[in-house]
Order: structure tokens, then C-alpha cells, then sequence
């Protein structure tokens, strides 16, 4: 029983750091780290909570010097009012300068500042729990829940037309008769879409011919089974 609430606890954690409805971060000796960066983000990358920060910047320079830190997430996970949308997760680490990345809208250089977690409790169900970093950041739970729900989401609201087209095409339809079409459901084994046509609304489920283990893959399947569009 301990083995699986220490699991489920760390699959719950990295659904949080993978979908947060919140981020507050906290750095040693340096007020409002963030507050000079209007453009700031943060994006899971494999399990390590990153950003994208000005090149000089204050949150650039607390990672050249290696400063602790405090990352505080609240949880995006489940539909509105659920029990899950009330749990957050706190992971203190170091900051790191790790590279560059540059801005695909406009082209700027800036810093890449990852943390480098060290302990991590979450706070579920009026419980805190203290997860294992190491499990935490395990492979396996790269396609946790917060990840698949933030993929579904991406995909019902800036690719309603590839997801339109895709029905078209897998249920033999007239292009023009798929007036709307979402994802109901994704997992690493299959997708479910529903789609709305004069009729009224329809629903299928598509296995994938393999089991996806890792982002990429799932987006490859996606775009295999789906539409080339997709990312």
C-alpha cells in the first residue's frame, strides 16, 4: 500500500508540474525574480521544471549563481471544482543556467533556467506528502495525467480544423458535414474523438497501432493516425 501511495503521489506531482494552473517561484536573497520579464514561461521538459528567461536578466542571474530556490504549483489537472484542481505541489531546488533557446515569434536570444529539484511535497486531499525526487522524475510518467489533458486541450483549441478534417477522412465523411470535432479522451494506447454532424453528435475511439512511452511518440501517433498537422 505504501509502494502505490508513494507512486500515486508522484504521478499526481508530475501531472501538476506538466498542466499548473499557478506558478509562484520564490528565490533565495532576490526579490520578485520574475517581475522583469514580462515574456517569462515556464514548459515541463522530461520532469524538469523550465523556463525561458531574459538573457541578464534578475532570473538569469540568480541561476548563474546557483541560488535556491522555491517553485510552488497549482494544479490544472481534472475539470473545474474537482478535488484535483484544489491540489499544489512545492519543489525546491537550485536554479540552473542551462543554455539558449531563441523565441519563435521574434527571433530573441534568451537564457534557459531549469530547476534542479531536490525535494518535493505535495499537498493533496488536506494531506502533504513528501515524494522521492527520484520518482518524481522518473521516465515512466512522462505521459502522466496532466501531460495527456494538456495535449487534449492544445489540440481542441488550436486544431479544430485538422481534428475535423481527420474524422472526414477516418469515418468516410464529406468534409464540409464535420461541423465540430474535440478530443474526448487520450491515453499512450489510444484517442477518443467526438464530432457533430446535421445528425447530431457521434463518437470513436482509435486504437494506436503501438503504445506510445514518451511525448515525441505520442505526437508521432497523433500525426500518423490523425493529421500531419498536429503538434
Amino acid at each position: 500500500m505504501a509502494v502505490t501511495r508513494s507512486v500515486s503521489a508522484a504521478e499526481t506531482a508530475r501531472s501538476i508540474l506538466s498542466y499548473p494552473a499557478s506558478i509562484d517561484l520564490v528565490v533565495a536573497d532576490v526579490a520578485n525574480p520574475t517581475a522583469d520579464d514580462p515574456r517569462l514561461g515556464m514548459v515541463e521538459a522530461d520532469g524538469v521544471p523550465t523556463f525561458s528567461c531574459r538573457i541578464g536578466g534578475a532570473l538569469s542571474r540568480a541561476a548563474g549563481e546557483g541560488r535556491p530556490c522555491l517553485l510552488t504549483l497549482g494544479s490544472g489537472i481534472g475539470s473545474a471544482g474537482s478535488r484535483e484542481r484544489a491540489a499544489s505541489v512545492a519543489l525546491a531546488g537550485t536554479l540552473r543556467r542551462t543554455g539558449f533557446d531563441r523565441c519563435s515569434c521574434c527571433g530573441e536570444l534568451r537564457d534557459v533556467v531549469t530547476v534542479e529539484v531536490e525535494r518535493v511535497r505535495l499537498a493533496f486531499d488536506g494531506e502533504r506528502v513528501t515524494v522521492p525526487a527520484a520518482a518524481f522524475a522518473a521516465d515512466g510518467l512522462a505521459l502522466n495525467r496532466g501531460y495527456l489533458q494538456r495535449w487534449r486541450d492544445h489540440a481542441n483549441s488550436a486544431h479544430e480544423s485538422e481534428l475535423r478534417a481527420a474524422v472526414a477522412t477516418r469515418r468516410g465523411r464529406h468534409p464540409k458535414a464535420v461541423v465540430a470535432a474535440s478530443l474526448s479522451a487520450l491515453t499512450a494506447e489510444s484517442v477518443e474523438i467526438d464530432w457533430v454532424e446535421a445528425d447530431g453528435g457521434h463518437r470513436f475511439r482509435l486504437a494506436f497501432p503501438r503504445v506510445a512511452r514518451t511525448g515525441a511518440e505520442l505526437g508521432a501517433l497523433l500525426r500518423e493516425q490523425l493529421h500531419a498537422d498536429l503538434c
